[in-house]
């Protein structure tokens, strides 16, 4: 169960949101409705002069602090059954993250999107595990409730909040524009890539032939990781014409653990299955030393093995999966003309656009 459901930031200065942080809510039109209200309501109840802000919206309870010395409100979305002094609590425990980010004031947000975003969703898991450790993140409305009702109640929540109006959109989609049921694949593959061979490895698609296409998205990608500073472990997100794509740097191994998912695709699953394939990968002795035909024989089928049980357990929980019409017109226009025209050039990690992060990042622009 999540509490915390999404984090974001807005700057006043340039009048905009990043960093989104959607942990279990997808990319659907009742998502880009309620940032679009949050917004409203940021200019409506003149947040500059009360430094705080609140709001209850379709997908839970909203909250902000407004961060004084950079004109930014970090803003938390919780669901409505989570007592306000949590949300204040963990707000602040994020405000005082930030405050200690070197340089924090003087920091691009291109540069927080890349450098702080997981480091905040670990901010936020930890509070949450704390929370339902000792079951107290209930607000009075909900401590009376039975635990079996607790939870029906919850799962009520996350329904009728995770689906949209988009479920129409099943009645009127022929039975042609359905062939390829792998289009709507929730996690659409993973691989390895190894800094001191550069190379990938460990490839597993699912709903995507190894194509033309395929292996130029792959050299774009390779280019932004080489970019990348491997002197610490860290979390970067890449958006793509294939999806989204998640990647963890280990500078043990010089190993960048790569998932790619569905634009649409709630966060917080990713960043689950992502780490419990590193932990399966890190059961193997020495992978990182093997070389890469032995370790694909011996890991990859269980690899695909564990995206499926994910895909299966993530649509439990979601409900019917949505066709989303942006992934229906990629479906019938040339994949390979729009990723062309983003490997022409490739960007340096210094111009990602300033909306990006790993669920509602733009594509990355090339200079």
């Amino acid at each position: 169960m999540n509490c915390f459901r999404a984090f974001t930031i807005f700057d006043f200065e340039l009048n905009q949101f990043y960093l989104f942080l959607r942990r279990d809510i997808e990319s659907t039109p009742l998502w880009e409705q309620t940032i679009k209200e949050i917004q409203t309501q940021i200019n409506e109840q003149n947040v500059l002069e009360e430094k705080v802000f609140h709001i209850i919206s379709l997908l839970g309870t909203v909250r902000g602090k407004y961060d004084y010395f950079t004109n930014r409100l970090l803003i938390l979305l919780s669901h409505t059954f989570v007592d306000d002094i949590f949300q204040a609590e963990l707000l602040l425990l994020i405000y005082a993250y930030l405050s200690d980010v070197p340089h924090y004031k003087n920091l691009k947000i291109q540069e927080l999107q890349v450098l702080e975003k997981f480091k905040i969703e670990k901010l936020i898991k930890t509070k949450e595990e704390q929370l339902l450790l000792n079951n107290t993140f209930f607000n009075q409305k909900y401590l009376s409730l039975k635990p079996n009702q607790l939870d029906q109640q919850y799962q009520k929540i996350l329904t009728s909040t995770t689906l949209s109006s988009e479920n129409n959109e099943l009645q009127n989609i022929s039975s042609k524009q359905l062939i390829d049921e792998q289009q709507l694949k929730v996690f659409r593959g993973f691989l390895l890539y190894d800094i001191n061979k550069s190379y990938f490895l460990m490839f597993v698609k699912k709903g995507f032939s190894n194509d033309k296409t395929w292996t130029q998205e792959r050299i774009r990608i390779e280019n932004i990781l080489l970019q990348m500073q491997q002197k610490e472990s860290q979390i970067i997100c890449i958006q793509s014409n294939f999806g989204q794509f998640i990647a963890e740097y280990d500078a043990t191994t010089k190993f960048y653990f790569i998932l790619l998912s569905n634009h649409k695709t709630a966060e917080y699953p990713q960043y689950q299955l992502l780490q419990r394939i590193k932990s399966f990968i890190y059961l193997e002795p020495k992978f990182h030393q093997q070389k890469k035909c032995d370790l694909e024989n011996k890991l990859l089928y269980a690899i695909s093995d564990i995206i499926d049980a994910e895909e299966r357990i993530y649509i439990q929980r979601y409900g019917k999966r949505i066709i989303d019409s942006k992934i229906l017109k990629s479906k019938f226009q040339s994949e390979k003309t729009s990723v062309q025209a983003s490997v022409q050039n490739i960007p340096s990690i210094s111009l990602l656009p300033k909306n990006q992060d790993c669920n509602s990042l733009e594509q990355i622009k090339a200079k």
